[in-house]
């Protein structure tokens, strides 16, 4: 597992040979969201955000391979 949120994100779309479109289009979120995540500009998903990328990913309830653990997120004052 990666230890950000973007690596995590950026390998399941590519292991579930979605494009950041594709799984836009099935999560209902925008392209743009998708490409923010995978940048590491939005570090801070809600959880229904979450829940869509594990579900779309293929990932059911494993939101973990989404989220890095605590104390390995990309800033100290952000959650993962």
């Amino acid at each position: 597992m990666g230890k950000t949120l973007a690596e995590n994100l950026r390998r399941e779309r590519k292991r579930a040979g979605l494009t950041q479109r594709g799984l836009a289009e099935r999560t209902g979120l925008s392209e743009i969201s998708i490409i923010k995540l995978e940048n590491g500009d939005q570090l801070n998903p809600t959880v229904r955000t979450i829940r869509l990328l594990a579900r779309e990913l293929g990932l059911g309830t494993n939101y973990a391979a989404l989220i890095p653990p605590l104390g390995e997120s990309e800033s100290p004052d952000t959650l993962p």
